[in-house]
């Protein structure tokens, strides 16, 4: 357990850790996605990248369900594994180890979703994001955080290229 704020808790393990959670994971990601034109059209939405990377999860106790989730690759240790190949953002962005040793000991984060029920204030958000600070904090080697986003057709033109 990372932190907890009243009747919610961080955590963040492995997916060998947490395969009940990682399928629910997935279940919400699919949910959620899907209502943005992204699902996968799957019961859930794991992919194999899942099971090399953390999951950094918030989890209400007083509802017994799971509000939203992160997912965070160590890259230096998914590389020594894997290789380049083995992260997820190479699938979408043309980089090599060039770019991954500048960046140093850092953490590709993504596939971020919260619960449709717990998307109308920032605590949710919150939470997720404090909780990144605190594995970031736990863990000082990692200087830095990248990774990507998805930003939804419902924005402007103007609004997505001043994202992009």
């Amino acid at each position: 357990q990372l932190l907890q704020n009243g009747s919610f808790d961080v955590y963040c393990d492995s997916a060998q850790q947490i395969p009940s959670l990682l399928h629910e994971i997935g279940r919400l990601r699919e949910h959620q996605f899907r209502h943005v034109g992204e699902g996968t059209g799957q019961a859930i939405d794991i992919d194999h990248f899942d099971h090399g990377y953390l999951h950094l999860f918030v989890w209400d106790r007083e509802n017994q369900c799971m509000v939203g989730a992160y997912r965070l690759g160590l890259v230096d240790q998914l590389l020594a594994k894997y290789g380049v190949e083995g992260l997820y953002s190479r699938t979408l962005f043309n980089y090599d180890q060039r770019f991954l040793d500048q960046m140093g000991k850092s953490i590709e984060m993504g596939r971020s979703v919260i619960a449709e029920q717990y998307q109308k204030s920032m605590s949710a958000l919150l939470l997720l994001w404090k909780g990144i600070a605190t594995f970031v904090h736990q863990h000082p080697e990692y200087t830095h955080l990248f990774g990507p986003v998805s930003i939804s057709n419902d924005y402007s033109h103007t609004a997505r290229q001043l994202l992009a």
